[in-house]
């Protein structure tokens, strides 16, 4: 304990009369979603989705390199996306998601000059599945009943859930970078790869996301 306590004051120390401090943020922005689904090796379907986010981060700073910034950024987001006519392998239809994000990014903060830095983070994103819906236009697998045509179907409950097995949690794990302006505004661009299998049975389901953001730094 006496170790761990000497390492936190030598690091508050070094941190101490510099820029670096905790810093929450507001971030909103674009992401675009891309869910694979395989068997057996072959690419079935790529179902594509657009939409947004909102959450907060909470930067804390804990260690500096050179002219730059250590620091780890816990944050709670929730996302949309939406897509007409999309193929989901076992059907065709309107589909729209939610998710609660939380991302837990490790990131280096570099100053450029005065009141521009620029970012670098990495880090895995938690992630569990608010909604799935489907309105069925089409039928792509001949097991299900042709009255779900027009309907509209929980994608985590009901006869296609039956049918992917389709699970609500990931974790993705990608990064990407980032410019600050001012100390007040942030621009980020970043990439997520998820890592676990979401489909039942012998299917295999991932979900990829690319995000674009703006935030306000308080």
């Amino acid at each position: 304990m006496k170790k761990l306590m000497t390492v936190i004051i030598a690091a508050a120390m070094l941190l101490a009369g510099t820029d670096a401090f905790a810093q929450f943020s507001v971030s909103v922005g674009y992401s675009h979603s891309r869910t694979n689904f395989k068997a057996l090796g072959l690419n079935l379907a790529k179902a594509r989705m657009d939409g947004f986010y909102g959450g907060v981060t909470y930067n804390i700073p804990f260690a500096r390199v050179g002219t730059g910034t250590l620091g780890v950024a816990p944050g709670l987001y929730v996302s949309y996306m939406m897509k007409p006519e999309t193929n989901l392998y076992v059907v065709k239809g309107d589909i729209s998601e939610s998710y609660l994000t939380v991302p837990v990014d490790f990131n280096l903060s570099l100053p450029v000059t005065d009141g521009l830095r620029f970012i670098i983070f990495a880090g895995p994103s938690f992630s569990a599945g608010l909604t799935s819906d489907v309105k069925v236009s089409a039928i792509a697998d001949k097991d299900l009943s042709e009255s779900i045509i027009g309907t509209n179907n929980d994608m985590y409950d009901g006869l296609i859930a039956q049918k992917l097995g389709y699970n609500r949690f990931d974790v993705l794990v990608g990064g990407g970078m980032g410019l600050d302006f001012e100390d007040m505004i942030r621009l980020t661009v970043g990439y997520d790869a998820g890592m676990l299998n979401r489909g039942g049975n012998t299917l295999q389901i991932n979900r990829n996301q690319l995000h674009v953001g703006l935030a306000y730094l308080f």
